[in-house]
C-alpha cells in the first residue's frame, strides 16, 4: 500500500492541471459552436458588406483611372518635335 503513494500523488499531481486544461478546451469550443455563432455571423456579415462596398469604389476608381490614361494625349517634348 505503500508504493501507491507516490504513484497517486504522481497522478493526482499531473491529471488534475490536463483535466482542467482539457475542461476548458471543451468549454471555449462549445461557446465557439453554438453560444457566439450568431454575434459572428453578424460582424462577418457587416465586414462583407464594407468590404463589397469598398471594392466597388476602388473598380469605379480604377475605372476612372483607365479612362484618363486611355485618353489622355501624348505629348511629346520639344527635343522630339525638333528631332522629327
Amino acid at each position: 500500500m505503500e508504493e501507491m503513494i507516490p504513484i497517486v500523488a504522481i497522478v493526482f499531481t499531473f491529471g488534475i492541471p490536463i483535466v482542467a486544461i482539457l475542461t476548458h478546451h471543451q468549454r471555449k469550443m462549445a461557446e465557439l459552436i453554438h453560444g457566439k455563432q450568431g454575434t459572428n455571423d453578424e460582424a462577418i456579415r457587416q465586414e462583407l458588406g464594407r468590404l463589397a462596398h469598398e471594392n466597388q469604389e476602388l473598380k469605379r476608381r480604377l475605372s476612372g483611372l483607365e479612362d484618363a490614361v486611355i485618353h489622355t494625349p501624348v505629348v511629346r517634348s520639344s527635343e522630339e518635335v525638333l528631332r522629327g
